[in-house]
């Protein structure tokens, strides 16, 4: 969604003999040393377009790019070097400026749908909640294992997401549930978000509600 943040996750921890490189244009962005576990990030490049917008996880390499707009959009690629060895992972990153309403009563569950039939080998799910686009869920096709939960503290036991299509059910929904959550599904070729604006309404406080 416009506005908010993409994560182009590695999949991987980095190793102390890695050197991982994001490029864009033709231009590296950011990197990261495995060794010294040494950030650097180049976001005065391409016209400054990216500027205070980059993040790198030190742990994975994985590349945070905050407040997204349509002039971020495209590919990006990761360059992976390893000794002698070089290898390269691509993301196409598309925008989508549309979000779908979710209206709930409290203690109800709401399901945020991905629109897939099935999780295919390669593709890796993430949902994110808040502004700050916090994970909450994911899974990989890849690994054929069962989705890994976070922010627990808020979400205790109350996740769902299927191993089929990766959507996610909340259930006994609370109002502080109330807010933004996005989907991003990563395949080989493409990225995809789908974003979603959940309303969770309190019947015994919402005035328009009674009577």
């Amino acid at each position: 969604m416009k506005g908010g943040s993409v994560i182009l996750e590695t999949d991987a921890k980095l190793r102390r003999d890695v050197l991982m490189l994001w490029v864009r244009e033709a231009t590296v962005i950011a990197e990261i040393n495995g060794g010294t576990r040494k950030v650097s990030i180049y976001d005065d490049v391409l016209n400054k377009k990216l500027r205070g917008r980059l993040k790198l996880d030190s742990q994975t390499g994985s590349l945070t790019i905050r407040d997204f707009t349509t002039e971020h959009a495209g590919l990006y690629t990761l360059k992976m070097m390893r000794g002698q060895s070089v290898s390269f992972k691509s993301f196409t990153v598309n925008l989508c400026d549309t979000m779908e309403s979710v209206s709930v009563m409290k203690g109800d569950s709401f399901t945020l749908r991905s629109g897939l039939t099935a999780i295919q080998e390669d593709d890796v799910i993430q949902c994110l909640y808040g502004d700050k686009g916090n994970p909450i869920a994911r899974i990989n096709g890849w690994a054929r294992e069962s989705p890994t939960y976070y922010n627990e503290d808020r979400f205790t036991g109350r996740l769902d997401m299927t191993s089929e299509t990766a959507s996610l059910t909340i259930t006994d929904s609370e109002t502080t549930d109330s807010g933004v959550y996005e989907l991003h599904i990563f395949t080989p070729e493409k990225k995809i978000a789908r974003s979603f604006s959940v309303t969770v309404s309190d019947p015994t406080t919402d005035a328009s509600l009674l009577i």
